[in-house]
């Protein structure tokens, strides 16, 4: 049973209004290590962002580095314009600027661009200075590997893959990339679904359009929780849950969902898109993503 043991859980879903430019790792070739801890359910990495530390969630479902304004501000920061971003209970606007020196787990970016934000609200989920949030597109990396067990993210050619999955049970899977944003396909019920794979989510949710229409495949949970937003402090959603999902050939039983309106994303979101997949529920040690090839290997 995967449920949600959190009193107040997390969520961030940021959709930028346009393509942004990434941030190569140099190197590739070589195997790039960057620790993290999981705070209140999420990814977070210890950084820097010119001069000031602290630390970033990691989150697949941002496509952005965003900045806390709390933090920097225009007279810290050079800003040039307004930027509009999607979430999930809205929009905000941010505003667009570069940062001299990125510091991310130890590797250091310079001149790059992004986004100022009020994340006050979000400070406590970090335990430490809350500089920001950044995404897995920020990487450009042939594999993204997430290692559960040792609290490490790790970048690597596709060649050097097979030194991190041998000998050990892998389920694979064909994921679907759009805008930057990593889709999975899950089985409830007698049907196959996108979820929009979310390592800044601690929950899973579904959007309250499907849970409507496939309303037979779920059951109601005997409790609720609050979960907050990226510009939305609290909300409150009921539980509801699946005998059972599948994710290629990996069975998980009595998956649990909060639910939520998606419909601000509606025309940024593939069509058959039924929610988010929070890797903090999955049963998996570790998770290679080959964002070219467009797989997703789950190692148990």
């Amino acid at each position: 049973m995967t449920s949600l043991s959190h009193n107040i859980t997390f969520f961030l879903s940021l959709i930028i209004a346009f393509l942004c430019n990434t941030v190569s790792a140099k190197d590739v070739d070589a195997v790039y290590s960057i620790p993290f801890t999981n705070q209140s359910g999420l990814i977070v990495i210890e950084g820097s962002c010119n001069g000031e530390s602290g630390y970033f969630i990691f989150d697949s479902g941002a496509d952005a580095v965003i900045l806390n304004s709390d933090i920097y501000n225009t007279d810290t920061l050079s800003a040039a314009s307004t930027t509009e971003f999607q979430t999930l209970s809205g929009k905000i606007n941010a505003l667009s600027t570069t940062v001299s020196a990125l510091n991310i787990g130890g590797y250091v970016f310079e001149n790059e661009p992004a986004y100022l934000s009020s994340l006050e609200h979000l400070n406590g989920l970090a335990q430490g200075n809350l500089l920001g949030i950044i995404g897995a597109s920020f990487f450009t990396s042939e594999i993204i590997h997430i290692d559960n067990l040792n609290k490490v993210i790790q970048l690597y050619s596709r060649d050097s893959k097979s030194r991190f999955t041998a000998g050990k049970r892998t389920i694979t899977t064909n994921i679907e990339i759009k805008d930057d944003l990593i889709y999975v396909p899950l089985k409830i019920g007698e049907e196959e679904h996108l979820f929009m794979l979310d390592t800044g989510a601690s929950v899973s949710m579904l959007d309250s359009r499907f849970h409507a229409k496939y309303s037979e495949s779920f059951e109601l949970a005997s409790h609720s929780f609050e979960y907050v937003t990226a510009d939305v402090e609290k909300m409150d959603s009921e539980i509801y849950q699946a005998p059972d999902v599948l994710i290629s050939n990996l069975r998980v039983k009595e998956f649990q969902f909060g639910i939520a309106s998606f419909t601000a994303l509606a025309d940024k979101t593939p069509v058959n898109f039924a929610g988010i997949l929070s890797i903090e529920q999955l049963p998996v040690s570790e998770l290679l993503l080959d964002i070219e090839s467009q797989m997703l290997y789950l190692i148990l």
